[in-house]
Parts: structure tokens; C-alpha cells; sequence
């Protein structure tokens, strides 16, 4: 028996991923395992006998390794679960490791994983991220001025192959504007641009799970804030409006609609939310808004009090 095909390189947790076996004796039962790698028992497995090959979709395995969520005010972090190494056991054969992510696309090498501007704004008490696929390489960055200083910023968190680099509004010294460069090797592989901002009263900034796996987030402005009523329970609604931005910003902040995850930061750390509805227009150059309306993830129970 041989293992002829598995999954390779970054591969999408939600997508199908078969590991197929030829030259199978239809008598033996082969166990099919699924391995975190580091890991003494599998996350998964099945059975398989009775012919002399096989195809078994082990992607119904890998979500329940993944558990992305951002960690203090940015994202991932090795213990969140973002990606993870993984292998496959078919009897005797082991499978080389693969890389599952919580993207919703296969992955490609030093892939940016973001569909966001190149140029961000950062206000007091805010950070952003920048996250990479790069398996076996290590990664390091640094802020550039535009006097033409830099600050390095060091080596980023791996998490499974996906590096992440954090950056808040005090690593930018005062400056009113200067770009992240992320680099291997001493060669820039990725540059984002930062625009300092003013403290927003008002802002409400919401991070989500992006297609790519990774988090991103945006501050909005509060809009207004409702309660609502079903059955026992009662939610808290709140509406944002983002600024008014390009088609481009408007595709990217749509995600939102649709993200598996979506968290608000209350300015101690990221709370899940649930999006209940939202308006964004991605027809048309004349720049608008994006509206979204959410609730906490958990909605209050209203006391049962007596008549």
C-alpha cells in the first residue's frame, strides 16, 4: 500500500482535501488518522477496507484544530490556533506536513493575507497586523520614516507557517506618517503605509476573520444603539458607519457581512459579535459609507421576575 497524493503546502480547512491510497489489500482494514503534528493522538480518523484504493477527504477533520481569534488588540499568536502543521496516517504511510488555515482558499507562499488598502490609519490606542504564509522562512520588519529613519521591529509570531507582525500607534514615535516593511532575508517582501490619526471618541473598531485566515480591522463610527426583545432574551444593537471610502475599502469592509467571526474591542480586548445586518455599495466610483449593526455574542437573559 502507498499514499499517492495528499494535501501539500497551505490548504483551506473548509475546502476538500483528499489523501488518496492505491495498492490496498480489499482485506485489511486501514485506519486513516489525522495528526496535529507534535501531537500522540490524532484529531480524527476512520476505516476504510474493501478495495484497492481509496480517496478520503480529510477536511471534515482540521476545523476543530483551528480556533482564530485576536489576541489583546491584534491577532494571531501561536495559541490561537490560526494554522496548524498537520499529517496524515494511512496504516504504515505517513504523509509529509501540511499547513491548515482557516482561509477560505488554498494559500500561496509569502501570500499577504489581506484584501485591505495599502495605506491604514492608526489612532491612539489602536494596532493593526500584517500576517504572511511564509512556511519555513523566518520573517522580521521594521518601521521607515519618511526622515529615512527605521526602527526595527523584530522577528514576527509563527503560528503553523502564518507570520504575523503587530504594530500600534506608539511604535511610530510622533510620526504622522511611515511604513511597515516586512523583509526575509534583509529584502522587503511586503510594505503597508500608516497615516496617525486622532483619537475618535466615537469609534468603534471591529476586527474579523478574513477570507485569507488572518484578521484584519477597522475603526468605525458609532451610529446608534438599540435593544432589541426575542422571546427571554434581549440584545443590545449597535450601528456603525465606516468614513467615506473608495470602491476598493467598501469590497474590503464587506467581508465583514459575511465573516465566520467578527469581534469589537472595548478598549481592553476583542468581544465576539454577531452581525445581524449591513449595507455596504460596490457598484459605482462615487466613494459612500458601510453601515453594519451588531450585537455581543451573547445576548443577556431578561430576569423572570413575578407578577
Amino acid at each position: 500500500m502507498e499514499m499517492i497524493k495528499t494535501p501539500a503546502g497551505f490548504v483551506s480547512a473548509f475546502n476538500t482535501q483528499f489523501c488518496v491510497l492505491a495498492g490496498c489489500d480489499p482485506a485489511q482494514y486501514i485506519p486513516v488518522e489525522v495528526f496535529r503534528q507534535g501531537a500522540a493522538q490524532p484529531s480524527g480518523s476512520k476505516r476504510v477496507h474493501g478495495q484497492q484504493g481509496y480517496q478520503v477527504d480529510v477536511a471534515a477533520y482540521l476545523p476543530a484544530m483551528l480556533d482564530p481569534a485576536p489576541e489583546g488588540s491584534t491577532g494571531m499568536v501561536e495559541k490561537q490556533k490560526a494554522a496548524t502543521r498537520v499529517y496524515v496516517k494511512a496504516g504504515v504511510a505517513v504523509s509529509q506536513p501540511f499547513v491548515a488555515c482557516a482561509s477560505r482558499e488554498e494559500l500561496s507562499a509569502m501570500e499577504i493575507l489581506s484584501g485591505g488598502p495599502a495605506v491604514r490609519v492608526l489612532r491612539p490606542g489602536e494596532r493593526d497586523e500584517m500576517a504572511v504564509a511564509a512556511r519555513g522562512v523566518s520573517l522580521s520588519g521594521r518601521i521607515v520614516f519618511p526622515s529615512g529613519g527605521d526602527k526595527e521591529l523584530g522577528c514576527v509570531e509563527v503560528a503553523g507557517g502564518i507570520a504575523a507582525l503587530a504594530v500600534s500607534y506608539g511604535d511610530f514615535d510622533g510620526s504622522e506618517r511611515a511604513s511597515l516593511v516586512v523583509e526575509c532575508g534583509g529584502l522587503p517582501i511586503a510594505v503597508r503605509e500608516y497615516m496617525m490619526g486622532d483619537k475618535n471618541p466615537d469609534g468603534v473598531r471591529l476586527a474579523w476573520l478574513n477570507r485569507f485566515g488572518a484578521i484584519d480591522a477597522y475603526t468605525f463610527n458609532m451610529v446608534s444603539q438599540s435593544t432589541s426583545t426575542e422571546g427571554f432574551l434581549k440584545k443590545q444593537l449597535t450601528t456603525v458607519a465606516s468614513a467615506i471610502e473608495p470602491l476598493a475599502v467598501r469590497v474590503w469592509l464587506g467581508e465583514i457581512l459575511s465573516a465566520p467571526r467578527v469581534w469589537a474591542w472595548d478598549g481592553v480586548r476583542y468581544n465576539p459579535v454577531v452581525v445581524s445586518s449591513g449595507a455596504v455599495a460596490v457598484k459605482g466610483d462615487r466613494p459612500c459609507r458601510v453601515e453594519v449593526t451588531f450585537s455581543p455574542a451573547v445576548s443577556e437573559e431578561i430576569p423572570f421576575l413575578p407578577w
